[in-house]
């Protein structure tokens, strides 16, 4: 991927030891996805005014995740948005949540819960179904076993999922079009420091503007 790159339904998004990288969706949800991951966009529609075909549906192979819903949740709460591991189906309605997927293991975290919100986990074992409906609370799956209660996150896993996937939220910018900050979660932000907003302008690292039609403005 490179700085404005669109992503697809069906492409598959790879991060090496060093690389991380935070997708802004048209619906206004969030992926950061850390170091050494693979996920794979496989259903996204997104039509505002007709909230009963959004849908979104994120594969999550492995690696380290942090996601911030949008709009899809808010339209189609029941059935919209999931995400896939190859031990859990996660159905989530309304939150930012962690996930942590590795060979033997995955660990699934509440991040950060709005209302009534919920996360709810079921295993592939044996379908079980586990609910998470307060923040910072974690879910372990470890293949072939059921799943455990749910648990509180440590202090230690709380700092990793900062460091690995953080999110970077800014304030409008002077000269920025206002339409490029529209309310919500925030742009996407790369790890050098460049600001992404949702209609294209982007902030390089020295301060300079680039607009959407590719016209650069200077930072002096």
């Amino acid at each position: 991927l490179e700085m404005t790159s669109q992503v697809f339904v069906a492409d598959t998004i790879l991060t090496g030891p060093e690389g991380r990288v935070q997708i802004l969706f048209n619906d206004d949800t969030i992926l950061a996805q850390g170091p050494d991951s693979e996920s794979t966009l496989a259903d996204y529609t997104y039509l505002a005014g007709e909230e009963a075909d959004s849908r979104f549906l994120l594969d999550m192979t492995e690696g380290t995740f942090r996601v911030i819903t949008g709009k899809i949740v808010e339209d189609n709460p029941d059935e919209g948005f999931r995400m896939q591991t190859p031990l859990a189906v996660i159905g989530i309605r309304g939150t930012m949540t962690g996930h942590q997927v590795r060979a033997g293991e995955e660990h699934h975290f509440s991040l950060d819960l709005h209302g009534n919100h919920t996360v709810d986990i079921q295993s592939r074992f044996d379908n079980s179904l586990l609910s998470m409906d307060e923040d910072f609370q974690a879910v372990d799956i470890t293949p072939g076993m059921p799943m455990g209660d749910t648990r509180r996150m440590t202090p230690e896993e709380q700092q990793f999922m900062t460091d690995s996937t953080g999110i970077t939220q800014f304030n409008p910018i002077p000269g920025v079009n206002p339409a490029a900050n529209p309310p919500g979660p925030g742009p996407m932000v790369t790890p050098d420091g460049t600001v992404i907003y949702a209609d294209g302008t982007t902030i390089m690292p020295d301060g300079s503007i680039i607009n959407p039609d590719g016209s650069l403005v200077s930072s002096e």
